[in-house]
């Protein structure tokens, strides 16, 4: 256990990455600069904004025009403006259970006489909050299914069902990687800015990891690797995203041409996925895949790998998202009688508590189990999807106006950098950590409040300096320039949201 490291071929590695990073940080001040003067010129009336390419890609990177672009929107209305306010606290929800389990797993298995975990994990209604914090990923799931549909059905329509599918991959590959690449970029980065006991300990094996198999990571294929070879494990969410937006898009096609069809597709789909889940549970005997029910950590490892992190678990969720789009597109203006709106919130509030509690329900039995965790996303998706709908219906009352909270808009098109980033802050924090400490939930409360903190602050550096000088060179590099009273969706942020399709000649 040393805290010095060589100079080797890998840490040159390093230095390289790092001064690629330095370069992207000049071509940021350098486009500030220009922005700024050119600012300057226009409203003194010396000169006209300039339309020259070279202008438009260095102005991309403008700090300040990016930062005023964030916040523009912060005042904005929208009818799906709830999902703002569903998507920060899924991020912070996440944050939460990953300040308790992920890089803190390892923590408590070094230093067990530090903490017992059975001391702090009593099975109480909070702790299940904890525990279960793999449940808002559903979340994310259901808005892009909803979004890929409420986006594109118009379009469909405008079109006759035509798509140019080339760019609307390439729409969805350049919205989601600039930032995987920066992620990518930041873990090489990282073996030269700290030190400590366990510094090499704790990120030889992810760095070693990106090292070989990075290019899983940018063809989306990476949770199909074994555990032993995953780059930023936590990036199979952007893997099965990618996956779904090829099966979304193929059922949102036939579905638009033989309707009866696509319902029966994604519902035999769904219904596979549940059976395959429930298969595998029965199959390997798997416990329920909580830390402090499971403390088996080889067992949970390999749950995580022939389960969780497989498409086919969460496919579902996405699918329901699509579902609940067309109801809404179909439905919004459609009369609902208050007693089946209560029935909704009734069903939705059960079907939330029973997905999130039922880790604490009988477990002895194998298939009481493989129904539980092949159902319980759906359960808790399905329970989003009623407040999603009354929300964006006019039906949501005190929930939409919180969710809808004008703050929320900046902090939701930050979360997905904040998703990318955490658990490298949560390493950087294990790796350089130089005593034992004694946990309990005071302390991880503030823990994880300083990582939300943190994660924030570096996703809105990462927002303004790369992912949305990304997001305008894509209006510069394949679509016409937009009009000036061109108004920017809620959905601008997510990469499944802004799905701006180019329809081809019949």
């Amino acid at each position: 256990m040393t805290c010095t490291r060589a100079i080797t071929q890998e840490v040159l590695l390093n230095f390289d990455v790092l001064c690629f990073l330095c370069l992207i940080l000049g071509t940021c001040i350098l486009g500030t600069v220009l922005d700024v003067i050119i600012r300057y010129q226009v409203e003194t009336h010396q000169h006209s904004d300039p339309d020259f390419v070279l202008f438009r890609i260095l102005r991309a990177f403008s700090l300040y025009s990016n930062t005023e672009k964030l916040f523009a929107d912060a005042s904005g209305n929208n009818s799906l403006s709830c999902f703002h306010g569903i998507r920060f606290f899924s991020a912070v929800w996440i944050i939460l259970g990953h300040t308790y389990f992920f890089t803190d797993t390892w923590k408590y298995l070094k230093y067990r006489d530090a903490l017992i975990i059975d001391d702090y994990f009593n099975y109480s209604l909070p702790t299940a909050v904890l525990e279960n914090f793999t449940v808002p990923v559903g979340s994310f799931f259901f808005m892009s299914g909803f979004l890929l549909v409420y986006a594109t059905w118009k379009k469909l329509e405008k079109s006759e069902g035509k798509l140019d599918l080339f760019m609307f991959f390439v729409h969805k590959y350049w919205r989601m990687t600039p930032a995987l690449g920066l992620m990518i970029l930041l873990l090489f980065a990282l073996p030269i800015i700290g030190s400590g006991p366990l510094w090499n300990s704790a990120l030889e094996p992810p760095v070693a990891a990106c090292e070989h198999h990075w290019w899983t990571n940018l063809l989306y294929i990476n949770n199909f690797w074994g555990s032993e070879n995953y780059c930023l494990v936590h990036t199979w969410y952007l893997a099965a995203l990618m996956q779904f937006h090829i099966i979304g898009i193929v059922i949102l096609l036939l579905s638009f041409r033989w309707p009866n069809f696509g319902i029966f597709l994604g519902f035999a789909t769904a219904i596979a996925s549940c059976v395959t889940t429930a298969l595998l549970v029965i199959s390997n005997d798997f416990p329920m895949p909580t830390p402090a029910i499971n403390k088996n950590m080889d067992v949970m490892e390999e749950y995580n790998t022939k389960i969780y992190i497989k498409p086919f678990c969460h496919v579902p969720t996405y699918l329901i998202g699509m579902t609940f789009a067309f109801l809404v597109l179909k439905y919004k203006d459609k009369q609902i009688g208050m007693g089946y709106q209560i029935l909704g919130w009734l069903l939705a509030i059960l079907g939330a508590l029973t997905s999130v509690y039922g880790i604490y329900g009988p477990s002895e039995s194998v298939e009481v189990r493989a129904f539980y965790l092949s159902c319980y996303r759906m359960g808790w998706t399905l329970s989003i999807g009623w407040l999603a709908f009354a929300c964006i219906t006019g039906r949501g009352g005190i929930a939409n106006r919180v969710l809808s909270w004008n703050v929320f808009i900046p902090l939701s098109d930050l979360s997905y950098l904040v998703y990318l980033l955490h658990p490298l802050i949560m390493l950087y924090r294990t790796a350089s950590m130089r005593e034992r400490i004694t946990y309990g939930h005071t302390e991880l409360v503030f823990e994880f409040l300083t990582y939300t903190v943190i994660a924030f602050f570096l996703a809105f550096i990462g927002h303004i300096a790369v992912e949305k000088p990304f997001l305008i060179l894509e209006g510069i590099f394949f679509r016409k320039r937009p009009s000036d009273n061109h108004k920017k969706p809620v959905n601008a942020k997510e990469p499944v949201l802004t799905c701006q399709i180019k329809t081809v000649p019949a």
